[in-house]
């Protein structure tokens, strides 16, 4: 009788325990297949909601671009008296500022729409630049191109080439990369750039700007057509080596100094072992700076970093009709 009892109670136990078996797993697949559903249909509202910008971008990079290139640049808010003024504006209107900000708006709304641009890094003292753009009244580009395109990084001050070397060290290595400023767009040619220039033959494109496509935009002017200048504001190549100690130290300089585009060329060149050339007729990037509206940086000659103590590291890379 006692062992009749105990049989009983170990097939009780048994029956209790498949049943918590088949209720546990029916549970589980329940809710994989929720979320799986869930998530299928987020990503169908994402499509639906991508814009013509991107379908179209996606469409034209897979028949026109070997190269896909990651942008780092910067965006600075002018928002406020104090971000005029940290980023070296004096004694202008708010008029004059606000189309200064709209020169950085038209150049990021550019480069979205760049069929060889894979992605753009902004480097921004302020966060809230991303909700900014997000909520802003435009036809440029909406929050899906934003969330697609644009990664936010948080820097303490106004960006330095420090910055931006050390970001590519972290982020981008075995990418191709495009350092440029903020007010410059890509044009026509980067389709041209083939993997085995950037890989194999270690070329590093420092580009000379054209002067902006954008109508009413006349304060600009094209130094890729006239004697060599310099003018360097975009820089390409495959990121195989990491930027060294030595470097970083050497770039902690902020990127709208005058002559610092030089000292970066020196870091391409000499550190990285690049092969430096400077094709702008074919690889065409355009600045878009409408406003006219200068920082006191840009335009203070007596703060010119590739003279005196630095001048046998300035380096100068001349026109040329050749992308390898």
């Amino acid at each position: 009788m006692k062992m009749a009892m105990q049989s009983r109670m170990k097939y009780i136990r048994s029956l209790v325990l498949f049943v918590v078996v088949i209720f546990v797993t029916q549970y589980i697949t329940t809710a994989l297949n929720t979320n799986k559903k869930r998530n299928i249909e987020t990503l169908h509202v994402q499509q639906k909601h991508l814009s013509s910008l991107i379908e179209a971008k996606r469409r034209a990079r897979d028949e026109t671009c070997g190269v896909m290139l990651n942008v780092i640049t910067t965006f600075p808010m002018l928002k406020s008296t104090y971000d005029m003024k940290s980023h070296g504006f004096f004694k202008e209107s708010h008029e004059k500022f606000e189309s200064r900000q709209m020169d950085f708006v038209h150049s990021l709304a550019l480069n979205m729409k760049h069929p060889c641009v894979e992605k753009i890094h902004l480097l921004v003292e302020n966060m809230d630049l991303e909700s900014y753009l997000k909520s802003m009244n435009t036809t440029l580009f909406s929050a899906p191109d934003i969330n697609t395109m644009v990664h936010f990084h948080k820097v303490r001050s106004f960006p330095t080439y420090k910055d931006y070397a050390k970001y590519a060290n972290e982020h981008l290595m075995s990418k191709n990369i495009a350092v440029m400023n903020a007010d410059i767009s890509l044009g026509d040619g980067f389709d041209r750039i083939k993997e085995s220039y950037l890989i194999d033959r270690q070329v590093a494109y420092c580009l000379t700007r054209h002067s902006s496509l954008l109508p009413n935009c006349t304060f600009n002017r094209n130094f890729c057509s006239r004697h060599y200048f310099g003018s360097h504001d975009v820089h390409i190549m495959f990121m195989k080596e990491a930027f060294d100690n030595w470097s970083l130290d050497f770039l902690d300089f902020p990127i709208n100094l005058l002559g610092v585009e030089n000292l970066l060329m020196y870091i391409i060149t000499a550190k990285l072992n690049k092969t430096g050339l400077n094709p702008c007729s074919i690889l065409k990037s355009h600045h878009n700076h409408c406003s006219g509206l200068r920082t006191v940086d840009t335009v203070n000659k007596s703060k010119r970093i590739n003279i005196g103590p630095n001048a046998n590291y300035s380096t100068r890379i001349s026109f040329s009709k050749r992308l390898f």
